[in-house]
């Protein structure tokens, strides 16, 4: 197989939505269950600061937020001590 051109890439976003959202529903879960008892704040609060941070790490890793994953692609590139022989083997998940 022939190398790609490395700006062709697309990766999607390492962060994932479904992660996102179920975090999301936790929170609102743990937050219904406040009514009961205020012990469930600490898990709403807990999962809530989880969503946000999730959610911030989705956009600077977009495209639109900064880019995040390209940059670090860019780098490994760059400090790659590679001639253009051989092969480069990309594995995701």
């Amino acid at each position: 197989m022939k190398h790609s051109n490395v700006n062709s890439l697309d990766y999607g976003n390492w962060t994932r939505k479904k992660i996102i959202v179920i975090f999301g529903l936790i929170s609102l879960v743990f937050l219904a269950l406040t009514y009961f008892s205020l012990f469930f704040l600490i898990g709403a609060v807990s999962c809530l600061i989880t969503f946000i941070y999730l959610v911030y790490t989705y956009y600077r890793f977009s495209p639109r937020g900064g880019n995040l994953q390209n940059k670090i692609r860019d780098q490994v590139f760059i400090n790659l001590d590679w001639q253009g022989n051989g092969s480069l083997l990309d594995v995701g998940y």
